[in-house]
């Protein structure tokens, strides 16, 4: 693999919170890593390193990224936050990132995964262009518009629709 995965911890906290002043990270990122991942562990709603996965992404123990992974049984493997240090965008590390997780998801987080999800509001086009050219497929869109589901492999599109279809009803319109 290109990237280092490692577990979120406190050692990356002030460089992740110093990310908060960039506007992009602001409008589109996680508030704060620190709080997003207390809340997530606080919410009891998933097991730490079992369903609900912080790594942050390092390239020459350089950090270039924190994503936040969920998984279960029979769900997609969600991809719920990326957020790409504001020193190396627009150098394609999203796209890397997306592509080194759904390539290597067992050996990044312990467990495997077939069909990959993730979210995207509409007023994000860099994440939309990083998971396009991570050959995932606009899949649906969210009745009131307010977020566009996408998923991965193109060859799993259809059962991904039914089960969301399943999940969230007349929510998710089917593109």
């Amino acid at each position: 693999m290109h990237y280092t995965w490692d577990d979120y911890g406190a050692k990356y906290a002030d460089e992740l919170e110093s990310w908060r002043s960039d506007h992009a990270t602001r409008k589109f990122g996680i508030d704060s890593a620190k709080e997003a991942h207390q809340d997530t562990l606080d919410s009891d709603e998933y097991e730490y390193n079992e369903e609900y996965f912080c790594k942050v992404v390092l390239e020459n123990s350089e950090v270039v990224a924190i994503i936040l992974i969920l998984r279960g049984d029979g769900y997609p493997t969600t991809i719920s936050e990326i957020t790409v240090n504001p020193k190396h965008r627009h150098k394609g590390h999203g796209t890397k990132i997306i592509n080194e997780l759904t390539a290597n998801l067992s050996q990044i987080i312990g467990f495997d995964g077939d069909i990959f999800q993730v979210m995207i509001y509409p007023n994000n086009p860099a994440s939309m262009r990083a998971f396009e050219k991570a050959d995932f497929v606009l899949a649906g869109e969210h009745i009131d518009g307010d977020c566009s589901y996408w998923c991965y492999p193109a060859a799993k599109l259809t059962e991904y629709q039914a089960y969301q279809q399943k999940e969230i009803g007349s929510d998710f319109v089917a593109v």
